[in-house]
């Protein structure tokens, strides 16, 4: 108990501020939650959709839609939590992409960086020949290339790095898509260091990304490496009820008194208490407290932090972010029985395709638990870096957009029954080129000009819902520490 007697205030109550909020009570701190909107959760946001002739209600989840079973720290989070037996597993089932030669599964073995076999995707007719040809000679351009210098100091933009191992056709048909699509960005920008750190031993080490096939290996060696493609794959978990689920766990066993949250209040400034730790100003007042959690996008926290630490600020302020929308349809089964590409989870749709529509997910077809329901329940993502439509569209002009993509994809023509708009605007940062150095840099600027002031959150250590658990956590780890200290 650490903190025992010790205030402490966290400011932006998404994932990352209702983890580190929890880490901190459990550490004995008395803690005050600010958050400017008029809600807890950031970019989780579970909404309650009444659709169909029988007034069935479903909650659906329009900003972050799972977690995934390879974020360790996540899956101790939800044990902890007891909700592992409640929740569910997405299906294993196929997407799809968009290629040239028009819808194509998305082959087995493919992951955002490109493919880790070649015969799925020999077999997947997305690529062309001389595509395949190159590819193939991945090893071989592993061999041949230099190793790519990766630590503080050196990066690599991923698009770069996987076009120099399997060509440019790959990167434009798997990792443009996927990666991409998943960061609203642009793959030639988006830094290896940063979104793929699992590849950085490989590229700095010049090993090939495509494993041996078992004929290949000794005899004796075999079963080792059967044991090492049988290791867990990657699993999309939730629950009935929504991420919604997740968030009211995270608060709700709490010591009583233990948290203050403040929701419609936002953190105006920064500064030191002059009887000793900090001062967080609010329209309502100023609040203090011995150490200051930042869960807030970089460009909020540059806001903050630039009378103390200036150049540590710019470095914040420079941070790019892309704004997203979420459309929910809801469509009357019969109308949609029988059309192929509503089969699968869902579809992936490349960057140089042009179009609005970046990705589909069929949220029946993935989810078990909405099967049973009336609707065909989709949700259509738009919004890349640079690209500035989506901010200028009326929520009307957009759906209508997004549903003449829809048809030009899938074939679907029907009006849907059931529709729901959320926007995120400066929802993405992008973690380009450089970023893990840059986080680096204005953390060490923040402790020697700050200290027990912590930054946490998808700005700084990654996008995904295990990424946010893990950051929140170090940063209350680092703030204890110097307490303690």
């Amino acid at each position: 108990m650490t903190g025992a007697g010790r205030r402490a205030v966290v400011i932006g109550g998404g994932i990352s501020g209702l983890v580190a909020a929890r880490r901190l009570a459990q550490a004995g701190y008395a803690i005050t939650l600010l958050e400017a909107d008029d809600r807890l959760g950031g970019q989780i946001h579970t909404v309650e959709v009444c659709g169909g002739a029988g007034g069935t209600t479903y909650a659906v989840d329009l900003g972050a839609e799972a977690m995934h079973t390879m974020a360790p720290r996540a899956l101790a989070l939800i044990d902890e939590l007891g909700l592992r037996d409640s929740m569910v597993t997405a299906r294993t089932g196929e997407s799809y992409l968009w290629t040239p030669r028009g819808r194509r599964r998305l082959p087995a073995g493919v992951g955002p960086a490109g493919p880790t076999r070649l015969r799925p995707v020999l077999a997947s007719g997305v690529m062309s020949l001389p595509g395949l040809l190159r590819a193939g000679l991945e090893p071989a351009a592993a061999r041949v290339r230099r190793p790519v210098p990766l630590g503080p100091g050196h990066d690599i933009a991923v698009g770069d790095f996987v076009a120099g191992r399997f060509g440019r056709q790959v990167v434009d048909r798997f990792v443009d898509p996927l990666l991409g699509g998943l960061h609203s960005g642009d793959v030639r920008r988006l830094s290896l260091r940063a979104t793929t750190p699992t590849l950085v031993a490989a590229a700095a080490q010049g090993r090939s990304l495509m494993p041996l096939r078992l004929r290949d290996v000794p005899a004796r060696a075999r079963g080792r490496v059967r044991r090492a493609a049988a290791r867990p794959t990657m699993d999309f978990l939730s629950w009935p009820g929504g991420l919604a689920t997740f968030l009211t766990a995270l608060l709700a066993d709490l010591p009583p008194g233990a948290l203050d949250v403040r929701t419609g209040t936002a953190a105006t400034g920064l500064a030191a208490a002059p009887g000793g730790g900090y001062r967080v100003r609010t329209a309502a007042g100023d609040i203090t407290g011995d150490v200051v959690v930042l869960a807030v996008p970089a460009w909020a926290a540059a806001a903050l932090l630039r009378p103390h630490a200036p150049r540590a600020a710019d470095t914040l302020a420079a941070t790019r972010t892309a704004s997203t929308v979420s459309v929910l349809l809801g469509f009357p089964r019969a109308a949609v029985a029988g059309i192929p590409a509503l089969a699968g989870n869902g579809l992936l749709v490349p960057s140089t395709t042009g179009t609005l529509l970046k990705a589909v997910t069929n949220l029946t077809a993935k989810w078990p638990h909405y099967r049973d329901g009336e609707l065909f329940l989709m949700r259509l993502s738009a919004g890349r870096d640079g690209q500035d439509t989506v901010a200028g569209m009326s929520d009307e002009a957009l759906v209508d957009h997004l549903r003449r993509d829809l048809r030009r994809f899938t074939g679907l023509d029907v009006a849907p029954a059931l529709v729901e708009v959320r926007r995120w605007p400066q929802g993405l940062p992008q973690l380009t080129v450089g970023h893990v150095d840059r986080t680096a840099y204005v953390r060490r600027e923040l402790q020697q000009a700050l200290p027990g002031v912590a930054l946490a959150g998808a700005a700084y250590d990654g996008i995904g819902l295990g990424a946010c658990i893990a950051s929140a956590e170090d940063a209350v780890r680092q703030i204890t520490k110097e307490m303690t200290a």
